[in-house]
């Protein structure tokens, strides 16, 4: 009568003895495309925490293997589990989400939205330093890359409201007072205009209740505003 969870034989036990990953402790590879290291970190010292984080996620410590991610983001440097690989020339990985983007700085990629934004050439100057306005865009980055959503959205808000900054994330462009050029001017129009018709369902969805169905357009119309 063990059945799946019988026996007992499981139950009880600490953390699994160690693996040997060989001499950095980890089995994650340098992407092939990755720059030089452009953090404050050595190589050693990168090695140490991707395989002190690998040992937490074998032992299911998993607060601790999380703690240190955000520690090697903050740092700039960026680990995908799916690919076993990490780089730290301050490009990060484009499909965190596991959505099968690549790494670098491919152009059409996932990542290449991730790639630092620029100004542009049509925007306002801006009277005081831009690398402010650039700490706070790669903050917001990188609060993307962790998916701490609401996070980024104030800092969007803050650069609007504060600088008039806005940001196109689909060229990677901020402008001071919202132009990009008469081209992405109008692509921009089409997609506020689009926004602003709310989602609907598709014909092709399931059937979910009349409450379940006032419940999911809600959450949708929320994250949309």
């Amino acid at each position: 009568g063990g059945g799946r969870f019988g026996g007992g034989a499981g139950r009880g036990r600490g953390p699994r003895r160690e693996r040997n990953f060989g001499p950095n402790g980890h089995d994650y590879e340098l992407s092939s495309d990755a720059g030089p290291n452009q953090t404050s970190l050595a190589d050693e010292e990168i090695h140490g925490l991707i395989a002190e984080r690998l040992q937490a996620k074998l032992n299911r410590d998993f607060n601790t293997a999380d703690r240190i991610q955000v520690d090697l983001l903050d740092s700039g440097v960026y680990v995908h589990d799916g690919m076993k690989e990490w780089r730290a020339d301050g490009v990060p990985f484009g499909d965190f989400d596991g959505r099968g983007g690549k790494p670098g700085r491919m152009s059409g990629s996932h990542s290449d939205r991730n790639r630092p934004y620029a100004k542009s050439a049509y925007s306002l100057e801006f009277g005081g330093d831009e690398q402010q306005i650039a700490d706070l865009l790669a903050e917001r980055t990188k609060y993307k890359t962790i998916r701490d959503y609401n996070s980024a959205d104030r800092i969007r808000e803050d650069l609007l409201e504060n600088y008039d900054v806005h940001i196109d994330d689909r060229i990677r462009e901020w402008s001071i007072g919202g132009n990009f050029g008469d081209e992405h001017n109008q692509q921009r129009a089409m997609s506020q205009a689009m926004s602003s018709r709310g989602y609907v369902k598709s014909q092709s969805s399931a059937n979910l209740s009349p409450e379940d169905e006032e419940f999911v357009q809600n959450k949708v119309d929320e994250r949309s505003e």
